[in-house]
């Protein structure tokens, strides 16, 4: 138990790293060595810090896996992929408690605890290696724009690899006064967040808002899937982060906690202002 807080708070601190593949193949030589090096020691004292390594190399492996998983795995069939993981992780725990039943009846506890700790770090080093075949470091995104996409109420919500996956779809756009960047009536393709500049909603030919800085608009007309109910025009030059229609979707519909605040302002709009 010790050993999981201090590999969860190992998997905290590398939270920036995208490159996955270290941090599978550090949990993994931490669990392989400890079980290893319990084959060479008697002390009590030595074999709870043993198992306080290995505990803290289980935590950070399965994190790891974990982030890995959400980061690579497509949003539509992320559920479907952590089911198969499931699966997979319940027949492992069947099949490894079948060998070391096998192992210890043929070999000595010792040379068990070794071949298993090899084992533990040849898997991982596998793996890692096929992960690396198919990218394991996405491409970094720049932490503006996460922070810009966090303040939204409507992302606030998101779990970090989820929010880390938007920020890569996101389009950064300038947008010079008097722009009308939607129009009522059209059809919506984009959710909008305001990083700098000002904005004027007309509904109707009535101005009924101004937003700024860490404002947003046009989730009507993609959670409803109506056209625009309103025109945002550029009052000043600015700059604004475009969410594409399927990824604003695929992450709000996901998370119970988005889609509601989604919600909540969708309605708060639809009476005095935009879409």
């Amino acid at each position: 138990g010790v050993g999981g807080m201090l590999g969860a708070a190992a998997v905290a601190r590398t939270r920036r790293d995208t490159r996955r593949g270290h941090a599978l193949l550090a949990s993994a030589v931490l669990m392989g060595g400890a079980l290893a090096a319990m084959a060479a020691i008697n002390g009590l004292g030595v074999a709870l810090v043993l198992f306080a390594l290995l505990g803290a190399g289980h935590t950070f492996l399965q994190l790891s896996a974990t982030v890995t998983i959400q980061r690579q795995a497509p949003t539509d069939v992320l559920a479907r992929v952590f089911g198969v993981v499931e699966g997979a992780q319940m027949a492992a725990i069947a099949i490894g408690s079948l060998l070391v039943t096998i192992f210890i009846t043929r070999f000595t506890i010792d040379e068990t605890l070794v071949l298993f700790g090899v084992a533990v770090v040849g898997i991982v080093v596998v793996l890692v290696m096929r992960l690396r075949t198919t990218g394991d470091a996405p491409p970094a995104v720049e932490p503006g724009i996460i922070d810009a996409l966090a303040i939204d109420p409507v992302f606030a919500s998101l779990p970090a690899p989820t929010m880390e996956r938007l920020g890569r779809t996101v389009t950064c756009r300038q947008t010079v006064a008097g722009t009308q960047v939607v129009v009522q009536g059209a059809e919506g393709d984009h959710y909008y967040v305001i990083v700098d500049g000002e904005f004027s909603v007309v509904k109707d030919g009535r101005p009924v808002n101004h937003l700024g800085p860490g404002r947003s608009f046009g989730e009507i007309a993609l959670l409803r899937n109506v056209p625009r109910s309103s025109t945002v025009t550029a009052i000043t030059d600015a700059q604004l982060l475009m969410v594409d229609r399927a990824d604003f979707l695929a992450a709000v519909t996901g998370h119970p906690g988005s889609l509601t605040t989604a919600r909540r302002i969708a309605e708060e709009h639809i009476g005095p202002h935009d879409g």
